[in-house]
């Protein structure tokens, strides 16, 4: 359970992480950059692609967070807490053992 806590902690400073610095990135692979950037309607069309990439990139991580925090709220609910409570409790229990 300790390796469990330290691994939720540390996936979330990533996930928190990830949102707080800002990282220009190009999301094309080599060929559709040589293919799209030989003329200026291709160029467009790779910056538009490329935003269409970011804008899709968040919702596998919003999927997984909300499937986590259903998961969490049932076993919550199994104990009798909310989930709050429940959260407040797991993590005084945790440092506790520190």
């Amino acid at each position: 359970m300790k390796h469990f806590n330290h691994f939720i902690m540390f996936a979330s400073l990533i996930f928190i992480l990830m949102f707080l610095v800002p990282i220009v990135s190009y999301a094309q692979c080599a060929m559709c950059v040589t293919g799209l950037t030989n003329s200026q309607e291709g160029q467009q069309m790779a910056r538009s692609f490329n935003t269409a990439i970011l804008y899709l990139l968040p919702f596998p991580y919003l999927i997984a967070m909300t499937i986590a925090g259903i998961i969490l709220r049932a076993h919550a609910q199994r104990q009798g807490m909310s989930l709050v409570t429940w959260l407040k409790y797991k993590i005084r229990r945790h440092w506790k053992k520190i």
